[in-house]
């Protein structure tokens, strides 16, 4: 099985990332605006979900499904239309989605950006997606976002200058960081104090595990 790819409606102006990140036989969302983006890379999503009420989406609809003919039954993406008063966000419903249909592993573009309640309501679904034991990976132009439960990950050096590691929703036991100019190990790291921020990568490749907790894992531009 493929990974789950969720475009959301906020802005990507590196066009080209998604399309690095999509591969073949990979389950394509549009979470409402992110239609958007799907137009403007000529790909055609498996579910195009949401309440479409942001800035044009219901014309990006129109558009997509007359511009590829697929506006007829039976063939083309699937529809859901959300009620605009709901307690998931558009993005956490494709997230639900995703789950539901099996995937166990999500990229998120176009979740970084806007309003500033909406980044944060998708760094929380990060944490959900961790709790549910899948690896999900938000991307944004210049920084990258995920979570690490109760284990082991590694990051290879890249375009990024910084690495933050920061306890989310309660205290990390046991977090061990090398390859990176402030290592730690075995570390009590709280939740309560950023002392994880503005880090780096010094080696090929940076090494992060952590024993009980989960960590919010940033990559960014300088």
């Amino acid at each position: 099985m493929g990974k789950c790819v969720i475009l959301a409606a906020y802005k990507i102006e590196n066009i080209k990332l998604p399309l690095e990140i999509i591969s073949k036989g990979d389950f394509i969302i549009c979470a409402d605006g992110g239609l958007r983006h799907a137009a403007k890379m000529g790909v055609i999503p498996d579910v195009i979900l949401g309440d479409f009420d942001s800035d044009n989406a219901g014309e990006y609809l129109t558009e997509l499904l007359s511009e590829h003919k697929l506006a007829c039954e039976g063939c083309g993406p699937e529809i859901i239309r959300l009620p605009a008063e709901k307690d998931d966000t558009d993005t956490a419903a494709a997230i639900k989605l995703g789950l539901e249909r099996g995937y166990r592993e999500f990229y998120i573009l176009g979740g970084i950006g806007g309003r500033p309640d909406h980044t944060a309501a998708n760094i929380v679904m990060l944490k959900y997606l961790a709790d549910m034991g899948c690896r999900c990976v938000m991307l944004g132009d210049h920084s990258e976002f995920t979570m690490l439960k109760n284990g082991y990950t590694e990051i290879k050096r890249s375009r990024y200058k910084y690495l933050s590691v920061l306890a989310f929703g309660g205290d990390a036991e046991g977090v061990t960081l090398s390859g990176v100019k402030y290592p730690l190990h075995n570390f009590l790291l709280k939740n309560n104090f950023p002392l994880g921020v503005s880090n780096e990568i010094t080696e090929d490749v940076a090494k992060i595990s952590v024993k009980s907790g989960t960590l919010l894992i940033i990559q960014a531009e300088e």
